[in-house]
């Protein structure tokens, strides 16, 4: 099997996109139980997770190339989808380096910093919504059933008829 740009722009593009939000449900778990433990290991894995947005962005180029020539393709949307990844890549990666330092400054039992935790927990909290909407404004390149205003013509091949 061949592996295009396309194809590994819309595995990949799951990585930060879900992971954000699986980092934020550990973070905001970390703080309501006051684990120490937790939380670091969140700010490790928002890190990990935030490597990921710059790379998926580049595989995004490659697979421009290969669809914009197609019957379906708006350039309109591609454009849309593009600006809304690169504010989600920024705050993204903001969010990774302060998980980064937050880990380093209380790394061998130092005591936790709250600012560093909270700060942490607010970019990453901005970029999973930025991921979210990133990604719809992905999805309506190919997907017409979810964009706003579009009509679907009716199922007319009598699959749900009683």
């Amino acid at each position: 099997m061949d592996l295009s740009q396309a194809h590994l722009h819309l595995m990949l593009n799951h990585v930060p996109v879900v992971g954000a939000g699986v980092v934020l449900l550990f973070m905001i778990v970390g703080l309501i139980r006051k684990s120490r433990d937790l939380t670091m290991t969140a700010m490790a894995l928002g890190a990990l997770v935030a490597v990921s947005a710059p790379i998926v962005k580049e595989t995004g180029e490659g697979a421009e190339d290969q669809v914009k020539k197609s019957e379906w393709f708006h350039d309109t949307l591609l454009e849309e989808h593009e600006d809304r990844a690169d504010k989600a890549t920024v705050v993204l990666v903001l969010a990774g380096v302060i998980g980064a330092v937050g880990v380093f400054l209380m790394r061998g039992g130092r005591p936790e910093r709250p600012v560093v935790t909270y700060a942490f927990t607010a970019f990453l909290a901005a970029a999973t919504g930025l991921m979210a909407w990133t990604a719809l404004a992905g999805g309506e390149i190919r997907h017409d059933e979810i964009r706003p205003g579009v009509v679907l013509p009716a199922n007319t091949g009598g699959a749900d008829k009683e």
